[in-house]
């Protein structure tokens, strides 16, 4: 028989389920399902962007994306830790998905007549979640106090998700607010910390889960472009938008996957790996952003070619880009290149890319389409010069993770 693919995880009895501790694991093809699922969600929090760009639109999205990816977050930290499969494992996975699926739906209208579905469909991925790890409480009593004190977490949560409901449904959005950073905080408090000890986690397998999902929502920007450029033909002002725009997109996937996900991430210290692994939120919001944007600006190369584009438009493609960057720093301050002086000419790299892109965003107010997209599109390209010169002449690059 031929060796299966070391990528994969074969099922595991529940009964039989493996800890994982300074081991390298993969990553399961319910996991791969599992993602799926939230990047279609994903996709409907963009469209409600799409629809409400002002101010308070911005903000109630950034809301829902971290609902979103924080409840994402919470059970692929699970995966990292412990690997379950039987039969009742699937179906509780099965029930967040569900959930999750629910808060897809709801999304549109989570602010107004859908906030009391859009709080259910939340509060059951979170009770999925506390049973998960009940259950790893009661399978490896060694890590009991780990899985009890996220179980209690995960349960605050949930309560505090239920109590916003009793909120005016205008201001539940206040208790959704609250909800999360105190979510955030819990499994930040000292004593979580320090059970955390017990169970560490595969730094392989993060990287390739965030790298895949990190992926999967890139391609979300193609996704919307292509959707609203079907069935048209180019014109000269589409032609050179579509170099420019492609050249950013690319842009944004060398950097990461090349600049952040080609080094390893600093798993013993605490606060590297969390910067590290938070800073993949404003990503995921960044990247959203910016395929909204890049829908909204091909429009305008169809039906207003050479026109300055509407300042909300200019302004959310420069904010994604901005926050995607911004992100990058957070990560790059989480992982280790072996070299100093290269690190800091990244990190200067990065941080005058954003302030241009600022500038661009507030003063560009003449900018068409194109005329903006090639003016950023030369800030990426730089960057990768930059990237090019660091992996060739200054060794920046660190080995991988490989298996043994």
């Amino acid at each position: 028989m031929s060796e299966k693919s070391p990528m994969f995880t074969p099922p595991v009895p529940f009964r039989e389920m493996i800890f994982h501790r300074h081991t390298l694991r993969s990553i399961a093809w319910l996991e791969l399902y599992y993602d799926l699922i939230y990047v279609a969600t994903f996709i409907q929090i963009g469209n409600f962007l799409s629809k409400h760009v002002e101010w308070g639109g911005f903000g109630q999205f950034l809301l829902l994306i971290a609902v979103t990816w924080w409840s994402w977050s919470g059970t692929t930290l699970f995966y990292n830790r412990y690997v379950a499969d039987d039969w009742l494992h699937r179906v509780l996975v099965f029930m967040q998905m569900s959930s999750v699926a629910v808060l897809g739906i709801s999304v549109s209208h989570a602010f107004s007549d859908l906030t009391l579905q859009f709080t259910l469909a939340y509060v059951l991925t979170r009770l999925v979640l506390v049973l998960m790890y009940l259950r790893t409480a009661r399978v490896h009593p060694a890590t009991a106090r780990f899985s009890i004190d996220y179980a209690v977490a995960f349960g605050v949560g949930a309560i505090l998700w239920i109590g916003a409901l009793f909120l005016p449904a205008e201001y539940r959005w206040i208790g959704w607010a609250v909800a999360i950073l105190i979510e955030f905080i819990l499994p930040n408090l000292p004593h979580m910390l320090a059970h955390q000890q017990l169970v560490t986690l595969d730094p392989h397998h993060l990287e390739e889960r965030l790298g895949i999902f990190t992926m999967i929502v890139l391609g979300e920007g193609f996704v919307k472009v292509l959707d609203v450029a079907q069935g048209t033909a180019f014109s000269i002002d589409q032609f050179w938008f579509s170099v420019f725009g492609l050249a950013i997109t690319f842009g944004l996937w060398w950097l990461y996957f090349t600049d952040t996900m080609d080094h390893g991430v600093e798993v013993e210290k605490t606060g590297a790996l969390r910067l590290w692994f938070y800073g993949h939120l404003p990503l995921a919001a960044g990247l959203v952003t910016f395929a909204v944007a890049a829908k909204k600006l091909y429009s305008a190369t169809l039906e207003h070619p050479g026109e300055a584009l509407p300042a909300e438009y200019r302004l959310l493609y420069t904010a994604g880009l901005a926050m995607y960057l911004l992100a990058l720093v957070m990560i790059d301050i989480g992982t280790h290149h072996g070299n100093r002086q290269a690190d800091n000419i990244q990190l200067g790299t990065r941080l005058l890319s954003i302030v241009a892109i600022v500038i661009l965003g507030i003063f560009a107010t003449e900018f068409d389409a194109t005329r903006l997209v090639m003016s950023l599109a030369v800030i990426f390209v730089f960057q990768i010069g930059v990237s090019v010169w660091l992996h060739t002449r200054m060794n920046f690059a660190v080995p991988h993770y490989h298996h043994e």
